[in-house]
C-alpha cells in the first residue's frame, strides 16, 4: 500500500496461507487516516511480492536504491526458499 513499509507477513491460523500483510506508516497527509509510524494490518485473500530484488547486498550494483531484500527477508521469515 501507499505510504507503507511493510515488516511482516500474516498468517491463516493454521500457517497455510498469507492472509495479509504488517505495516507501517511513513508518511502523513491530510487524506490519511493514518499516522506516522502506526502499524496497520492489510488482511487480504491473497497476496502477491513484487520485491524488486535484492541489488543492494552488493556494494557494487546497478540496481536501484530501493531493491534492498526486504520482500525476501519478509518470504524468508515464513520459510520460503
Amino acid at each position: 500500500h501507499d505510504r507503507h513499509a511493510a515488516v511482516a507477513l500474516v498468517t491463516s491460523p493454521d500457517r497455510s496461507a498469507v492472509a495479509g500483510i504488517d505495516c507501517l506508516a511513513f508518511d502523513d497527509d491530510e487524506h490519511s487516516t493514518t499516522t506516522l509510524g502506526k502499524p496497520v494490518r492489510f488482511a487480504a485473500p491473497c497476496v502477491c511480492l513484487a520485491t524488486g530484488g535484492c541489488g543492494q547486498i552488493y556494494p557494487i550494483t546497478t540496481n536501484p536504491a530501493g531493491s534492498t531484500g526486504d520482500g525476501v527477508a519478509l518470504a524468508t521469515a515464513l520459510g520460503a526458499g
